[in-house]
């Protein structure tokens, strides 16, 4: 064949080749847009006011609505538009680990610090800054974890926890859920040597599993003196019993009033007492994370 022919088929060959893959192109997409091709869907309306407030973020408040998604129920934002709110009730119960009886007994002293609760005896304060705990709940989001303040962001970590109140910040998590009033009752005369008939008032009187505060320092009391009078008669069963009863009331106590303060401000939930059944294993517990925990749950609560 000569060079003319060969170059002429060449640009024929190629023509074909062309064409046939610009119809196979062709039909895989016309095959992909029909597959990927979304239904339509229908415009709704947000509700009214929240979508300028979506678009433009809220007066006084994030501008981006991305992250802080609950502000909307967030107490700061009834505040900056005028809208009257209650006040926070505080609690403070400080002078109840104050007012609380502490016996100088090496058998006593030993066991408290062995527990790594030691640092709950100092911990308390006698007045309140309503203005300032207020300002705080103001600043605090739930979706960060953190307070917005005007210098920057703030946060509570273990360190603090641990500085602050001396606690355990390793070991095993809290892992505790609501039990009825049988099971109370049945755990404070096992393990707070009391009556049963007592027991039961105690949850008629607090309607649930609860136990007051009074009841705790009155039996812890009781036991003391009853510690004391089995140690002089050479009573070594009774002896470590009552000591047993007498740290677990001083222990339900002390947490109930730094750690778990429920808004009662009367009583703690008995719940806490399983982690003082076995007082060999009351060091173990991660104490540190649950009171974190205990204080981001209740922050959430306040903020909204």
């Amino acid at each position: 064949m000569d060079e003319g022919t060969s170059a002429s088929e060449s640009r024929s060959r190629l023509a074909r080749v062309s064409s046939s893959r610009q119809r196979e192109e062709e039909e895989v997409s016309e095959v992909a847009v029909s597959y990927h091709e979304a239904e339509e869907v229908p415009d709704v309306d947000p509700p009214l006011g929240e979508e300028d407030e979506q678009e433009g973020g809220y007066p006084g408040g994030p501008s981006d609505t991305s992250v802080l998604i609950s502000y909307r129920e967030h107490v700061a934002r009834p505040i900056w538009e005028g809208e009257e709110r209650e006040p926070l009730k505080m609690v403070n119960h400080g002078r109840k680990v104050f007012s609380l009886f502490k016996p100088i007994a090496e058998w006593f002293n030993d066991a408290v610090r062995g527990s790594w609760l030691s640092g709950l005896c100092m911990t308390g304060y006698s007045t309140i800054s309503h203005d300032m705990q207020g300002t705080f709940v103001e600043r605090w989001h739930k979706e960060t974890s953190f307070f917005h303040l005007p210098v920057g962001e703030m946060t509570i970590t273990l360190h603090d926890v641990q500085c602050l109140l001396h606690l355990p910040i390793r070991g095993a998590l809290l892992t505790h859920s609501r039990i009825q009033r049988i099971e109370a009752s049945e755990w404070m005369t096992l393990y707070l040597g009391m009556d049963p008939e007592a027991a039961d008032y105690e949850c008629i009187t607090t309607s649930g599993p609860h136990i007051r505060f009074t009841t705790l320092s009155r039996y812890f009391e009781h036991h003391l003196v009853a510690a004391a009078d089995a140690e002089d008669a050479g009573d070594d069963l009774f002896t470590h019993y009552h000591r047993g009863c007498a740290l677990r009331c001083w222990y339900m106590h002390v947490v109930g009033a730094a750690i778990f303060v429920d808004k009662s401000a009367r009583y703690v939930d008995v719940t806490y007492l399983r982690y003082f059944m076995d007082l060999t294993t009351v060091h173990q517990w991660n104490w540190g994370a649950a009171t974190l925990a205990y204080l981001y749950q209740k922050l959430n609560e306040a903020s909204n």
